[in-house]
């Protein structure tokens, strides 16, 4: 696989993120462990935050990763993004930040301005708390602001995720394989 204008990734195994499904997972999960180095190309609006934990943990144990977005980068799939060795992108992608959600579509951060402090509320408050710090973690960004980019449901250009250390570098050109 080459990209046009000096990346050549002969030789690499290229994998690609769809939605974090557990099928999807567990055949990424299975590649990962049989081909290194990979390639994984990423159109993902996520998923389920449970199989994107497991997928980050995958891409951590393995040797490199290298992480091309090609499309839209958008909830869980950012953090799988970001647990990559290399992080690449081409122009007109687009990465898209939101608070954790559940399938009953209740917002987490909903929960911070009401006043009970119930099990789910904390948990939930732990996993979006959880959420931010990771991607603050790999990025130039810090929590809060990561937090602010969540509630806004902002969406970043190439350039804005470049300027906050999301991805490594853009890539102008198209990919060949």
């Amino acid at each position: 696989m080459k990209v046009k204008g000096g990346m050549n990734f002969k030789g690499h195994r290229v994998l690609h993120l769809r939605d974090l499904t557990p099928d999807h997972v567990d055949h990424l999960e299975r590649e990962l462990l049989r081909h290194k180095p990979t390639v994984l190309l990423i159109n993902s609006g996520g998923g389920d935050i449970l199989l994107g934990h497991r997928l980050c943990a995958a891409i951590s144990n393995h040797r490199k990763v290298i992480a091309i977005v090609t499309g839209v980068c958008s909830s869980m799939a950012l953090p799988v993004l970001l647990s990559c060795s290399e992080r690449y992108v081409l122009r007109g992608a687009r990465f898209h930040l939101h608070s954790v959600s559940c399938k009953k579509k209740i917002k987490y951060l909903d929960f911070e301005r009401k006043r009970r402090a119930a099990r789910k509320r904390r948990m939930w408050l732990a996993q979006q708390k959880a959420f931010e710090n990771s991607i603050a973690q790999k990025t130039s960004l810090s929590p809060k602001k990561v937090r602010r980019y969540c509630r806004r449901r902002k969406a970043l250009s190439a350039k804005k995720a470049l300027a906050c250390g999301i991805i490594d570098a853009i890539c102008g050109l198209v990919l060949s394989i």
